[in-house]
């Protein structure tokens, strides 16, 4: 009786110069191209992450950001006008000038008592007052800047009463003993006659 016995296959052979050491060794490469691949990966996600969390985030000083301590309790003073200031002549005095050359120019000192509200809930900047007179306008006496004198910034819903100062003459004077008094403040324009005339003055 004839054996047969079945014959192992061949292992599959390599193309050549491709030996199992060079093939460990370029696995291995791969292996550790994947790993870095992987690494580099990581870190480019981690830093897009954060790129998105800063541009997220409001800069500083933005309505969304936290305000240097002190910073938002502060009130910014707004630009006065007619719809938040109301502004009403009390007295308005004329002082005549004694001196010769005063009187031949007609010089003058011109008091105008005010009281000056403030309507809206934000503190008002007020611009220096001006005296309307035909097509002059003469603005308050700069030499005359004092709490009781002038006003250039007024807080929330409060009120103030001043009494402004103006140096005048010549036309200006004459319109003023003989007609109103016109005043421009704060965009408001406001009509009185003179309550009182003086006897002197500078």
């Amino acid at each position: 009786m004839r054996l047969f016995t079945r014959s192992r296959a061949a292992p599959p052979r390599l193309p050549y110069g491709l030996t199992p050491r060079v093939l460990g060794r370029g696995l291995a490469k791969l292996v550790a191209a994947i790993a870095v691949a992987a690494l580099v990966g990581l870190g480019i996600g981690a830093a897009g992450a954060q790129l998105s969390d800063d541009s997220d985030s409001p800069p500083d000083g933005s309505p969304g950001s936290a305000a240097p301590s002190g910073q938002g309790k502060r009130d910014i003073a707004q630009r006065a006008t007619p719809a938040n200031v109301r502004v009403r002549i009390l007295a308005a005095t004329l002082l005549p000038a004694t001196s010769a050359s005063g009187q031949r120019r007609q010089r003058a000192r011109l008091s105008v008592r005010v009281r000056v509200t403030n309507r809206s809930r934000r503190a008002v900047r007020i611009a220096r007052p001006v005296l309307v007179s035909g097509g002059a306008r003469v603005k308050t006496d700069a030499n005359a800047v004092s709490p009781t004198t002038s006003v250039e910034t007024l807080d929330a819903e409060t009120s103030k009463q001043v009494t402004l100062r103006f140096e005048i003459a010549g036309a200006v004077t004459r319109r003023v003993r003989e007609g109103r008094v016109r005043l421009l403040m704060a965009g408001v324009r406001t009509t009185s006659r003179l309550t009182s005339q003086g006897d002197s003055g500078n």
